[in-house]
C-alpha cells in the first residue's frame, strides 16, 4: 500500500489564497502534493495535520475533502475489499477442508464381489466418500483380505483417490453354474462364447435341451467353473400339422339338457339344494349362477346341467375346409415367432386313404445373448 494513500486530500478554495497558507504553516501543518491555482489550493496532509486543520478558523474558505486518509482510509479500504478478503479466507478454509477428504473410491478386478458389497465393508470401518483420507493403507489390505476371498489386494491413494486392486481367489470362482441348453430345435449359424466351453460349431443341427456351452473352462490344465455367456445366431424352424379324415364322427348338442343339481345360497352358505340322477348315456356338464338379489340379502341359485350329446359321422370337404385349414396354422406358426425375422414359410399336404396332413413350416432368425 502506498503512503501517499493515507494521507488526506484536501482543497480549498476563497479569495486570499496565500493568507490561508500563512495560518496554515503558523500551526506547523506540513503540506504535501501542493497544487495552487489562483482561489484554489489542493494539498494532502497526514492524520495528525488534518486534526489541526479542523480545529482553525476558516469559515471563510470552502473547505473540501477530496480523499480521506489515516484511519478512516484503512476502514474503508477494508470494508470496500471485504468480500474479496472474506472469499479469500474461505477458500483457505476449504481447501484446508477438502485437501484430506476422500472424493472417489475405485474397485478394479473384482468380477465375483459386487462393489457395493466392498463398499460396504469398507464404510464399517469409516472409510466412505467425504471421510477423512486413509493414512493406512496396509491396514486396509489386511483388512479387505480378513473380509472376503482376495488372493491379493493393493491400496494406493491418488490425489482424493482411493483406488483399490483386487484379484480373486482362482479356486472359489463360479462354482456350481449350470450349462448353457437349447431352448428350441434349431440350426446354428454362428457362436462366440465370451466364458465356458461350446459344445458346437456353426452348421451344427441341436434339439431343444442340448448342451451348446459347459459352464467351465481349463486354465492351466485345471477346470475351473465359470459362469457361461454366448452370443449365438441360429435358425428356429417352426411347424404345425393338421389331420382331416374323410369321415369322421363328431359329437354335438342334441338339444336336450336336464338340471341336475340346484344350490339356493345365501352369500357363501347352501340354504337349499337338490339333486337329480342323469338320464342320458353321453353328456357334458355346464355350470351357471344366476343372482336372485345382491341389494337386502345376497340370494344366489347354482345350477349344474347335463347337455345330452349325440354322435354324427359327418363327411368333409377337402376343397371348402383347404384355405381355413392353412390359415389356421400359418396364425398358429406366427403366433410361435416372438417378433423374430421369417426367413421362409411354405405349406405342405399329403393326400392319404383316410383324408389329408396339412403342415406349415416356418423358418425363422434367433438372435440370443446368453
Amino acid at each position: 500500500m502506498k503512503r501517499s494513500n493515507l494521507l488526506y486530500r484536501i482543497e480549498c478554495r476563497g479569495a486570499n489564497i496565500g493568507a490561508l497558507i500563512s495560518q496554515l504553516a503558523k500551526q506547523e501543518i506540513n503540506l504535501f502534493d501542493l497544487f495552487r491555482d489562483k482561489e484554489i489550493l489542493e494539498f494532502s496532509l497526514v492524520e495528525g495535520d488534518y486534526q489541526k486543520l479542523l480545529k482553525m478558523e476558516l469559515s471563510s474558505y470552502q473547505i473540501t475533502v477530496k480523499r480521506l486518509g489515516g484511519i478512516k482510509y484503512l476502514k474503508c479500504y477494508l470494508l470496500s475489499r471485504c468480500g474479496m478478503i472474506m472469499g479469500l479466507l474461505l477458500s483457505i478454509i476449504l481447501y484446508i477442508f477438502m485437501s484430506n477428504r476422500l472424493f472417489y473410491i475405485n474397485i478394479i478386478g473384482n468380477d465375483i464381489v459386487a462393489d457395493d458389497v466392498v463398499l460396504q465393508s469398507l464404510d464399517s470401518i469409516g472409510i466412505r466418500k467425504m471421510s477423512l483420507m486413509p493414512i493406512d493403507t496396509e491396514y486396509l489390505e489386511a483388512f479387505l483380505l480378513t473380509e472376503f476371498d482376495f488372493s491379493l489386494v493393493s491400496v494406493v491413494i491418488k490425489g482424493n483417490s482411493l483406488i483399490i486392486n483386487v484379484k480373486e481367489e482362482v479356486a472359489h470362482i463360479n462354482e456350481g453354474y449350470s450349462e448353457i441348453t437349447a431352448e428350441y430345435d434349431m440350426v446354428i449359424q454362428s457362436i462366440d462364447v465370451y466364458a465356458g466351453t461350446s459344445n458346437l460349431k456353426a452348421g451344427d443341427i441341436v434339439k431343444k435341451g442340448d448342451i451348446l456351452v459347459y459352464p467351465y473352462v481349463y486354465e492351466g490344465g485345471n477346470r475351473v467353473d465359470i459362469q457361461p455367456k454366448a452370443k449365438i445366431r441360429a435358425i428356429r424352424y417352426i411347424s404345425q400339422s393338421y389331420t382331416m379324415f374323410n369321415e369322421e364322427e363328431v359329437r354335438f348338442r342334441s338339444g336336450e339338457k336336464q338340471v341336475v343339481l340346484y344350490n339356493f345360497c345365501l352369500g357363501d352358505n347352501i340354504i337349499y339344494s337338490c339333486n337329480n340322477d342323469v338320464i342320458y348315456t353321453d353328456f357334458e356338464i355346464e355350470e351357471q349362477s344366476v343372482a336372485i338379489s345382491m341389494y337386502y340379502l345376497p340370494l344366489r341359485i347354482k345350477k349344474i346341467i347335463a347337455y345330452e350329446l349325440v354322435t354324427k359321422v359327418v363327411v368333409r370337404d377337402y376343397e371348402t375346409e383347404k384355405n381355413s385349414i392353412i390359415d389356421k396354422l400359418k396364425s398358429d406358426c406366427y403366433s410361435l415367432c416372438e417378433g423374430c425375422e421369417i426367413l421362409s414359410e411354405k405349406e405342405h399336404i399329403t393326400k392319404l386313404n383316410y383324408g389329408y396332413v396339412f403342415n406349415y413350416h416356418i423358418a425363422i432368425s434367433l438372435y440370443l445373448d446368453y
